[in-house]
């Protein structure tokens, strides 16, 4: 799960803020569930935002979750 290659670079205030929080209520639903699958991933738009390594960041995320019960 932790490698580099599931990693996308996101903007200080989505990740310290509203991902942070869907973040936290799923950890909480999956607690409650025990099992829960989860799929996220970035939506790149035409205008990128480039980090100086030419690695784009992303202004939008999504997240999908499915519990199966």
């Amino acid at each position: 799960t932790f490698t580099m290659a599931n990693m996308v670079p996101q903007r200080p205030n989505l990740n310290r803020v509203a991902w942070r929080g869907l973040e936290e209520q799923v950890r909480d639903w999956a607690c409650s569930e025990g099992e829960l699958r989860v799929v996220a991933g970035p939506i790149f738009d035409t205008d990128l935002i480039q980090l100086s390594s030419g690695v784009a960041i992303p202004r939008r995320f999504f997240k999908v979750v499915l519990d199966e019960t």
